[in-house]
């Protein structure tokens, strides 16, 4: 069982308590319902590892206490299979039965018993009976003739009028009258049999679920069991059978010790529901060392208690009101718990002094900090021109803090050829090993050897092992050794210039080190990172470091678990020079033109701070800037005012003159007021800052959110004219996400910023319902807000959890001002809405319009690039799920496409399944495609260029150029989704047809991503009008079916059903049926 799964049933199991059940949204037949089981904690097809393993042997009741618990003949793992929503229960042999905590004594009078049910036709032999009692009723048994009845003492006394025995999913209804003895049965939605048998109370055992007490074995699925202490109305049972029930994301939240504190909302976040219903808690616990109060609006108060060591939790349950439940948990933790505040501001940047000639040149410069004369102060090592060289540290901060490079030799008195460098910590050593890479790969270990009289040197001991028992051969320079885990033993990070991070984990025992040979994708990203370690914030775990050849530097601040990468805990590094300035080297920063950054981390200066210095990664650059003590930010916003003072209407002309010198100050005060700000580890403090921050807004009218005088011409890419008010949008905006990010999210912290800022109308309804920021300058017409606000009703907040949507650049002012980065934010064009648009191919269009009707593919233009540009966001939500199987799946997908749905072999796929370089290149050259001689790129685009299939294998064409853009690939489909979701899945069903296999691999995976790994997805045919200009959001549900991997394998529409055939990897290999199926033959 994971981690997750193991706590998940420890707390949901025994701290739920019955006085905390709330009704607030139910009405009708609901508050009746006595019980609830969905068995959806069993499988989350996107948030649990794959493959599916985990074991579950109870599962909870999601309004009562009455769970149920698998019997010994049932498998604590196999048990569980894909359900109508997530998971439901298998029964597949004799005698397997899920036991109820209680006996089911409500059957025993008038009641109502909901269910889905899908058979396995095994069933008519075996009369297999789902729940009652031979010597009393058995409510609902599969009878020879595959209908579904109700028999009393083996007498039937209603059954359905139609066969259940069928393999598909049927919604089942069974009500009892027990004064009149009538039963009814209803079978999806309708009625569909009737009869009376014994009145009052019936006698016999009802335990639980699989068959009747006497009687035989049901064979098959059950899912989302409801019972009532009451018949329900046809409004009800119709509610039953169409509603999704939602999904809750846990939450965590900083408390005070001792104190009553404010949780975040759990209806807030991430919490969603595909049908868009009003959501409500349901109930909640306590937690286990504090007691827990519900507010009523999905937030709550926690007081630690006895026993409080700093975490806690306690479940919530969120329901719809419709039958529907999901329980999550709500995490609190106090100051103690929370990583110190990190060094994050490097200043008085400086080039150190070049390396020497060595032997052959090479761009990089690898540092790595070591005591190399033993002195007690570290110096510097750096790796260049494929030698080693020593920088003795001053051990001061000065003009010159470290000395003219000398060569480092070994204990032979030969230099040592390098072609990168790393330091690992040695068991029992004081001074760590230094690892040099050598041309091939292999990582030779040196440790530090001190003679008394000549100069410091290395001696060889040995090379790093792989977990083959080979020689490990790292594949890149930029590599770094690391507690990655947390368990105590170094692990090694590489990064691949064009790819991102990769994690080979120390497999060794403790004190050895033996790097598994299997790699782990870690970072996402291009180009050039080069991971680097260090303890930034001073508490004695390390760090995680990257730059990148954009030119930032991210970090990761170690949170103590099993990995260092906590999208909560990012941020990005801060490079001054000595007069506060971003350093530049040309017109580019220095970040920038090194190309990447490769970074040793150490208080080289003794004042007790951690400092800087920063190689590049290709461009011979090398230099050192001085950490800055991070409390010194809780100043910067007076700093900040000293700007605007004064220059209330002409604040742009200020901000731009000079070089932008003064935005570039504003910038970086900024973001180490903020960085500092969400650092902070008390409540106190964060409100503190909060305050401060909004009356900081408060001072300044043009801070409120309101349509300023901001605008740039350029020419040739330079600025000519602007505003006088140019940049202050930015400023707005990035205030507007600041605020929001600096307390837990809810319904009323929400309507506190949108006070502060002055947020109105449409602007305001918009931010209250999604709590994300618009940057637009206030400038988006009515059209324009309607279709984010519809946009963002319709879309799980968990695949954008960006902190804002800027249109055309804050309406063509530029994001210039956004000084930090919470999450992520993205930007869409800023043409009104009402432009009708189609960007599918001819083909495509002619195959919808066929089936679906005039214009089914076409939709609104601001609203599908829209989409396009919110779903660059879906890179993140792959690379951030439990389930790294999807990663692999979209990486097959582009292959997929790339051979042309298997028809060619040419692109070969490396274990991940993005495609080998390598292997593909020996593709083209046994093809006759490339001599081996000739440049590559040349042979790649020939290729391409004539490839009769590239537009037709990937929906958006060229796949050639998409294999290497993988970037766009997601959200390139958005363009034809977000016009016409069915129209798009018409058409890769007739290029399926026509022998274009790839296109609906496509769609549907994309449809699983949009999902977010729920059973329920919209799909959209969006309008677009004029006079008003608005965007028409005519949405229809999809249910979504799944196999016993999480991968679907039938979509309906309404009466219209699409199946399909799988590989065991996921992929779409045959259309089994679709609506047109006559028609398109």
């Amino acid at each position: 069982m994971s981690h997750f799964a193991s706590r998940f049933l420890h707390y949901s199991i025994v701290i739920f308590c019955t006085s905390a059940i709330s009704h607030a949204a139910e009405t009708g037949d609901l508050p009746h319902l006595k019980a609830h089981w969905n068995f959806d904690e069993a499988r989350d097809w996107h948030n649990m590892p794959y493959p599916f393993t985990q074991p579950l042997s109870e599962t909870r009741d999601s309004v009562g206490k009455n769970n149920l618990s698998i019997n010994d003949k049932l498998d604590p793992v196999k048990a569980w299979a894909s359900g109508r929503q997530f998971s439901a229960v298998r029964f597949d042999a004799p005698g397997q039965f899920l036991k109820a905590a209680q006996p089911l004594n409500t059957l025993k009078k008038t009641a109502a018993l909901s269910f889905w049910l899908k058979t396995d036709p095994a069933n008519s032999a075996a009369n297999g009976t789902i729940i009652g009692d031979s010597k009393g009723m058995e409510w609902g048994t599969i009878m020879p003739d595959g209908k579904l009845a109700v028999r009393q003492q083996g007498k039937t006394i209603a059954s359905t009028s139609q066969n259940v025995n069928d393999n598909q999913w049927h919604h089942i209804v069974i009500q009892r009258q027990a004064d009149t003895g009538q039963v009814s049965i209803y079978m999806d939605g309708t009625l569909s049999g009737q009869g009376t048998g014994t009145s009052g109370t019936l006698p016999g055992e009802y335990a639980g679920f699989g068959s009747a007490q006497g009687g035989q074995q049901y064979i098959g699925l059950l899912d989302q069991i409801h019972l009532f202490d009451k018949t329900v109305s046809p409004e009800t049972i119709l509610q039953l059978k169409n509603n999704h029930a939602p999904k809750a994301f846990p939450q965590e939240t900083l408390i005070t010790r001792g104190k009553p504190s404010q949780t975040g909302s759990i209806l807030h976040l991430y919490t969603f529901d595909p049908d868009q219903d009003a959501l409500t808690v349901a109930r909640h616990g306590q937690g286990q060392y504090g007691t827990v109060r519900s507010k009523g609006d999905g937030t709550f108060t926690y007081t630690s208690g006895k026993g409080f060591t700093g975490r806690d939790r306690f479940p919530v349950t969120v329901t719809d009101g419709h039958g529907g439940y999901s329980t999550t948990f709500m995490e609190v933790r106090d100051e103690t718990t929370m990583p110190k505040t990190p060094v994050t501001k490097f200043t008085g940047y400086r080039e150190l002094p070049s390396i020497g000639n060595g032997k052959g040149k090479t761009g990089n410069r690898i540092p790595a900090a070591i005591d190399w004369d033993g002195n007690g102060i570290l110096d510097l090592l750096v790796c260049g021109n494929n030698r080693i060289w020593a920088y003795k540290n001053a051990g001061k901060k000065s003009a010159e803090p470290f000395s003219e490079p000398i060569l480092v030799q070994d204990t032979d008195g030969k230099d040592i050829e390098a072609a990168s460098i790393a330091t690992l910590k040695a068991s029992g050593s004081k001074h760590p090993l230094l690892i040099v890479r050598d041309k091939t790969g292999l990582l030779h270990t040196y440790e530090l050897v001190l003679p008394s009289k000549a100069s410091p040197r290395f001696r060889k001991t040995g090379t790093i092992q792989g977990s083959d028992g080979k020689d490990f051969k790292c594949p890149s320079n930029a590599m770094a050794f690391g507690d990655y885990d947390n368990n105590g033993s170094p692990d090694l990070l590489a990064g691949d210039g064009g790819s991102g991070i990769y994690l080979y984990r120390n497999t060794g025992k403790k004190g050895e080190m033996q790097l598994n040979t299997e790699r782990e994708h870690v970072i996402h990203g291009s180009y050039n990172l080069g991971p680097y370690f260090a303890d930034l914030n001073g508490d004695g775990k390390t760090d995680l470091l990257h730059g990148v050849n954009w030119g930032s530097i991210h970090y990761w601040i170690n949170g103590g678990g099993s990995s260092i990468i906590d999208e909560a805990k990012k941020g990005d590094i801060q490079l001054t020079d000595a007069n506060n300035e971003m350093p530049k080297k040309g017109n580019k920063t220095v970040l920038r033109a090194m190309n990447g950054t490769l970074g040793a981390l150490a208080d080289f200066n003794g004042d007790g701070i951690i400092d800087l210095v920063l190689g590049s990664y290709n461009d011979g650059m090398l230099a050192l800037a001085y950490g800055v003590d991070p409390n010194e930010a809780g100043r910067n916003l007076a700093k900040i005012e000293q700007i605007y003072n004064g220059h209330e209407t002409d604040l742009g002309k200020y901000l731009e003159a000079d070089g932008q010198k003064m935005l570039n100050r504003y910038k970086t005060l900024n973001r180490e007021w903020i960085t500092w700000a969400t650092s902070l580890p008390t409540v106190a403090q964060r409100e503190q800052a909060y305050r401060q921050l909004k009356k900081h807004i408060a001072k300044y009218p043009f801070l409120k959110r309101s349509q300023l005088d901001a605008w740039v011409k350029r020419k040739d890419g330079k600025i000519t004219e602007f505003g006088p008010m140019h940049h202050v949008p930015g400023i707005v905006v990035m205030n507007w996400v600041t605020l929001h990010n600096l307390k837990p999210d809810s319904m009323a912290h929400r309507i506190d910023v949108a006070d502060t800022l002055g947020l109105k109308g449409l602007d305001r309804e918009q931010y209250l319902k999604s709590g994300v920021a618009v940057a637009d300058n206030s400038k988006c017409s009515d059209g324009q807000m309607m279709a984010i606000r519809d946009f963002m009703h319709y879309h799980p907040r968990i695949l954008f959890p960006d902190d804002h949507i800027s249109i055309d650049q804050n309406m063509g002012d530029g994001r210039e001002a956004m000084s930090y980065v919470f999450k992520s934010n993205k930007n869409t064009f800023g043409c009104d809405v009402g432009g009708p648009a189609c960007e599918s191919a001819r083909d495509l269009v002619q195959a919808a319009e066929k089936h679906l009707g005039k214009d089914s593919a076409k939709g609104d233009y601001f609203t599908f690039v829209m989409g396009h540009e919110v779903c660059h966001s879906l890179d993140a939500y792959v690379y951030g799920r439990t389930n790294k199987n999807l990663a692999d799946r979209w990486n097959g997908m582009l292959v997929y496409a790339a051979n042309n749905g298997g028809a060619v072999d040419l692109i070969v796929p490396r274990e991940d399944g993005l495609f080998d370089l390598g292997k593909t290149q020996e593709q083209f050259k046994q093809k006759g495609l490339w001599d081996g001689q000739s440049p590559w790129n040349e042979a790649w685009k020939k290729y391409w260029n004539s490839c009769p299939y590239k537009d037709l294998a990937f929906m958006r064409g060229n796949i050639g150029w998409f294999l290497e853009a993988k970037q766009e690939t997601l959200a390139t489909q958005a363009n034809h989704h977000w016009a016409g979701s069915e129209a798009r899945l018409v058409g890769a069903i007739d290029r399926y047809n026509r022998g274009y296999k790839a296109n609906i691999n496509e769609v549907v995976f994309f449809l699983d991503l949009l999902s977010a790994g729920l059973n329920e997805i919209p799909m959209y045919n969006i309008t677009a009008t004029k006079s008003p200009n608005r965007a028409q959001f005519d949405v229809e549900k999809a249910w979504l079916e799944r196999n016993d991997d999480g991968f679907i394998t039938k979509i309906t529409i309404g009466p219209r059903v699409y199946e399909f055939e799988l590989d065991s990897k996921g992929k779409v290999i045959a259309i089994k049926n679709h609506p047109f199926i006559n028609e398109m033959k």
